[in-house]
């Protein structure tokens, strides 16, 4: 009730979220999250993000001038992000900090990729780790995109970190408030409309 009521009040609906108020795209988020959960794509998309997270570990480890050109392209893509307050630091990149804190970020994805069980017992732990992970970002670039994705969420421009850690806290009150023996069929079934059906992912 409490997301649909939230959704509601916005007239939200899926799709174009670049214009969307900051209630509509949390909503929207949470109902990406709750279909991540469902439908088991949460653990799916989160190991393919830590495999990209080790090849570019891998080469930046390795190379000062892919550091570099990670930075630039850091640079441009905070640019473009509507509501990006802090663009990223070359000394983050040149250093070691950027690297320290994507490896720290690919450890814990890599926690979320194997719990991968089937209760709903088991998505409110999910979905808060999520929402610590997001609110726990200061000058994310790859790191903001990659946990996009593993949500499904489009329109990256349109995502702050504000926005992000609100739609996956509402998304874990939901699942928090449901019947403890509820299953993902039911899950599912909160991101369906009656005038609509199944929201895509």
């Amino acid at each position: 009730a409490e997301l649909s009521t939230f959704a509601a009040d916005e007239a939200c609906a899926p799709g174009s979220v670049r214009h969307a108020s900051d209630r509509c795209l949390v909503a929207s988020g949470a109902v990406a999250a709750l279909i991540a959960c469902a439908s088991g794509a949460l653990a799916k998309r989160s190991r393919d993000a830590v495999a990209l997270l080790d090849a570019w570990l891998e080469k930046a480890d390795q190379s000062l001038a892919f550091r570099l050109a990670a930075y630039r392209d850091a640079s441009k893509t905070a640019g473009d992000k509507e509501g990006s307050l802090h663009a990223p630091q070359l000394t983050a990149f040149a250093g070691g900090r950027a690297l320290a804190n994507r490896r720290a970020f690919r450890d814990r994805l890599a926690s979320l990729a194997r719990s991968d069980g089937s209760a709903v017992d088991a998505a409110p732990a999910k979905l808060a780790e999520l929402a610590a992970l997001a609110s726990s970002f200061h000058r994310p670039s790859l790191r903001l995109e990659l946990l996009q994705f593993v949500l499904g969420l489009e329109d990256a421009a349109a995502w702050s970190v504000d926005r992000l850690a609100g739609a996956l806290e509402l998304a874990e009150r939901v699942v928090v408030a449901m019947p403890r023996q509820s299953s993902f069929q039911e899950l599912e079934g909160l991101t369906r409309r009656p005038d609509r059906g199944a929201v895509d992912d």
